[in-house]
């Protein structure tokens, strides 16, 4: 599935610059800033996941978990 999804990427990038709606430097740079991003939120996710049950067990006891009006 991941492969498939980048092969898609890979390929919309080739046509936008095909149909000359885009300058490659623009897809280029579309592709470093979604790779930075994924990359980011990867290492963050990696890096807070092994607290979150804590967290959220900390919070239920101090009653500090907010929910939204109905």
């Amino acid at each position: 599935m991941g492969i498939g999804f980048v092969c898609l990427v890979l390929l919309i990038g080739v046509s936008r610059i095909v149909m000359k709606v885009h300058f490659p430097t623009d897809i280029l740079a579309g592709f470093a800033l979604g790779a930075a991003y994924s990359l980011i939120l990867f290492k963050l996710y990696k890096f807070n996941s092994w607290d979150l049950d804590a967290l959220i067990f900390r919070a239920h006891s101090f009653n500090i978990i907010f929910y939204p009006p109905v």
